[in-house]
């Protein structure tokens, strides 16, 4: 068979473009039928099949890209100059109340649909319709129910005030405004420092109870004292 052979290979009308085999070459356009390997690596290549790319190393799939969905089967590490940033971000034009702007699914192993698999969610809903100057939006967290299916559990709402579908647990809870007034219940010194007043129907009090205004005292008891319905 015959062979020709050069060191470098230029476009007879656009010198531009050239096929350096040893070196770099500058092409339009490649089409490739199936793979392309790293060589000596036969385990690592990029897999071209109809509306689909698949990028595999040790012989397993890593990221699949189609026209549809892309799925990344390893950890996922975002780094930049600033800190690593992730943005979900709604292709929509005309995004109103309620619309979903961007979605984060936890999920196990597919089990025949995402009802069957899926442990948590955040969700990102518009609450007005955007526009060039305002993007109002909420959080709500999801969480996986004892009976199936995922209920809200949290909501970061607009106004940046937050709601919760269950309880709330903490060791002590502290003004964020000022620390220096906070709830402890099971403090067995100070268990409630408030600056103003406090509200209450029915009140029971045990051990020492003091009255003051600043440095005077009006009263202190050393046992039980039940006040109720005080007007």
């Amino acid at each position: 068979n015959d062979s020709l052979r050069a060191p470098i290979f230029y476009d007879s009308n656009d010198t531009n473009y050239y096929l350096d085999p040893a070196g770099t070459s500058h092409l339009n356009t490649i089409q490739v039928n199936d793979y392309i390997y790293h060589k000596g690596d036969t385990n690592t290549y990029i897999y071209f099949q109809s509306d689909s790319i698949k990028l595999r190393t040790g012989g397993d799939d890593r990221l699949h890209i189609t026209d549809t969905v892309t799925t990344a089967t390893n950890s996922v590490k975002i780094t930049s100059g600033v800190g690593g940033k992730l943005h979900l971000r709604s292709t929509d034009t005309a995004i109103v109340d309620g619309d979903y702007i961007g979605n984060l699914y936890f999920e196990g192993v597919d089990s025949g649909g995402v009802a069957d698999n899926l442990g948590a969610a955040i969700h990102a809903i518009a609450t007005d319709t955007w526009n060039n100057t305002q993007a109002p939006a909420e959080l709500i967290f999801k969480t996986r129910n004892t009976t199936g299916g995922t209920t809200t559990a949290l909501t970061l709402n607009k106004d940046q005030s937050a709601t919760f579908a269950g309880a709330i647990s903490s060791s002590i809870f502290y003004d964020s405004a000022d620390t220096n007034y906070y709830v402890d219940p099971a403090s067995t010194s100070t268990g409630l420092k408030t600056a103003g007043e406090a509200e209450v129907k029915s009140l029971r009090l045990g051990n020492n109870f003091t009255l003051n205004q600043g440095s005077s005292t009006y009263a202190q008891l050393g046992s039980w004292i039940d006040v109720n319905n005080i007007g």
